[in-house]
């Protein structure tokens, strides 16, 4: 769904493409001119045939049908024609493609191309929404479930009474509905009830359906519905947390991030167009016109998905996909081809190389942004399960120690500081021989809250090991990163934190440490100093205190030394 803005700037966007196609055409002239002198030999037609393939693409992008369907036309003739094959059959092709060009330049632009498609950001984006509806006929299910979820930090919203939830919604303006399948008023009662919620808002919530049917019918119902997800009952309460942490994106201000996509075409115009397409709904995007350069771009981007032109200059978009399929942390990110090509042997080889899927420049921009929805989706539901900590939902080790490698190389390249911090939670064996495990876990996931509602969104925290946990905080100098960790430590240590009729005084031994490497540094090896010096200033810290330091690497002190032999020299 496009917003008010997003409409504006593509109205912008197609008025500026039509004032360009006069140029377009002039320019179409001249290099039909130079290949016929050419005598149509394959260096003779090159830029021919770049141009049409890019007017068969933009055209039908900015909602000139017509004229990116002659374009198209002449794209494919060019493409198969035999090298230094006469023009005859090549003209009428032509000859229509400028017919169409002349008849838009005679044609005022048209308006927004996908009006009546999109609705109005306040309508439809989920911007500040922390909460959860959940609504089932069973108390005893209600009082569980809604239990289970606030204790691993959600806002839970519940309702035996399907109506009361109906008049309610509006006011709750939930990130997701949960709701149950069968009422007494019928088995698929529900569909009815989440429909006329839905209805209720100026958005489209998270929806996910309970139900203890587990056959095929209940399923495709709730996929023709728009659920997200269907848990059959009992509900596992860590997979259900998994997925809604990806609708609540608690502890992150601003918007929802629904998803990062590298935008990799030649054809800087439309480029822009669907960069403004996507932002307009919410995504963030970045777009790369050379695809040489995409890869250490989209290392520095790590977007959830890929769209990319097929057909480009130097590194067309099969090769392209090859590459990254080849890299360790790019071969499973999803890839839309986006093409104006009909040929199926490259439609095949684009299957082949990896893509995910296949659209048509000129697809209807809902269709495009549904299945640019859905892949993210399923691509971040499978990175989560892999990524995080069941108990905590934070990252697990080998996730965490990916982002802090990520880091360090990012502040070399940049030459930035940052900072690393860790904690331990103190007493933390001793609470969970005394009280039991059930009741650590518990702190662990209150101290993980608290701790999250504190740091930015640009900051990565993982569990490292037992009870200790790991933030990286980008762009930090150690005198920020102490005052962070000194206003953590002192909220936690003030707050006591009840389980039950048990309440608990605790408190935690932070290390901070302030990364910065020269350009002689190797990553690896600083990766290694710092989880030792991390661990050493844990250690010889005092418990409920701060303790901070810099990093010193080898290289640098190697560098110290050489210039103090220049010197003495």
């Amino acid at each position: 769904m496009l917003n008010a803005d997003a409409r504006a700037a593509l109205t912008q966007l197609v008025q500026r493409y039509h004032s360009s196609l006069d140029k377009k055409r002039a320019d179409l002239m001249a290099a039909y001119h130079a290949a016929s002198e050419s005598g149509w030999n394959e260096d003779g037609t090159a830029v021919l045939k770049l141009l049409v393939h890019r007017m068969a693409g933009s055209a039908a992008s900015y909602g000139f049908a017509d004229l990116g369907d002659a374009a198209r036309m002449l794209d494919q003739a060019l493409q198969f024609r035999t090298v230094g094959e006469p023009p005859e059959h090549l003209s009428n092709h032509f000859d229509r493609l400028t017919r169409e060009l002349d008849a838009c330049l005679r044609r005022p632009p048209p308006g927004d191309p996908h009006a009546g498609t999109a609705q109005d950001t306040a309508q439809n984006r989920l911007t500040e929404l922390p909460r959860i509806v959940l609504v089932d006929d069973d108390p005893a299910m209600v009082d569980i479930l809604t239990r289970q979820l606030m204790a691993v930090g959600f806002d839970i919203s519940g309702f035996t009474d399907p109506f009361a939830a109906m008049e309610s919604v509006g006011g709750i303006r939930p990130a997701c509905i949960l709701m149950d399948l069968m009422f007494s008023e019928g088995e698929d009662y529900g569909f009815q009830i989440a429909e006329a919620m839905v209805a209720r808002l100026r958005y489209k919530p998270g929806l996910v359906y309970l139900s203890q049917r587990t056959d095929v019918r209940a399923r495709q119902w709730a996929v023709d519905s728009g659920a997200d997800a269907f848990f059959t009952k009992p509900v596992n309460v860590t997979a259900l947390a998994q997925l809604l942490e990806q609708f609540v994106g608690r502890g992150e201000p601003g918007p929802i991030d629904v998803g990062r996509i590298a935008i990799i075409e030649d054809d800087v115009q439309i480029g822009q167009y669907y960069s403004t397409l996507l932002e307009g709904s919410g995504f963030r995007t970045a777009l790369v016109s050379d695809p040489v350069e995409a890869l250490e771009r989209l290392l520095e981007f790590r977007p959830d998905l890929v769209l990319m032109d097929m057909q480009m200059p130097d590194l067309d978009g099969i090769e392209l996909t090859q590459i990254l399929r080849q890299h360790e942390s790019l071969f499973d990110i999803p890839v839309i081809f986006l093409t104006s090509v009909s040929d199926p042997g490259l439609l095949r080889g684009a299957l082949r190389a990896g893509a995910d899927a296949l659209l048509s420049k000129g697809d209807d921009p809902e269709l495009i942004l549904s299945v640019i929805q859905r892949r993210i989706q399923r691509f971040r539901r499978v990175t989560y399960t892999l990524t995080r900590d069941p108990l905590t939902r934070l990252y697990n080790r080998p996730a965490l120690m990916e982002r802090v490698s990520f880091e360090l190389q990012r502040a070399q390249r940049d030459e930035q500081a940052f900072c690393i911090a860790a904690f331990d939670i103190d007493g933390y064996r001793e609470l969970n021989e005394t009280h039991g495990r059930s009741v650590g876990d518990h702190v662990l996931r209150e101290i993980n809250e608290q701790v999250r509602a504190r740091l930015r969104h640009v900051d990565v925290v993982g569990r490292y090991g037992g009870a200790e946990i790991m933030i990286v905080m980008p762009s930090t100098r150690l005198c920020s990163g102490e005052a962070v960790m000194n206003e953590l430590t002192s909220r936690i240590a003030e707050h006591p934190m009840r389980f039950g009729e048990l309440t608990l005084n605790v408190s935690v031994t932070t290390a901070v440490l302030e990364c910065q490497l020269t350009r002689h540094d190797s990553a690896h090896s600083v990766l290694q100093q710092v989880l030792g010096q991390l661990e050493s200033l844990l250690k010889s810290a005092e418990p409920n205190t701060v303790r901070g330091d810099r990093l010193i690497t080898s290289a640098a002190v190697d560098q110290k030394a050489q210039g103090g032999e220049r010197r003495s020299a």
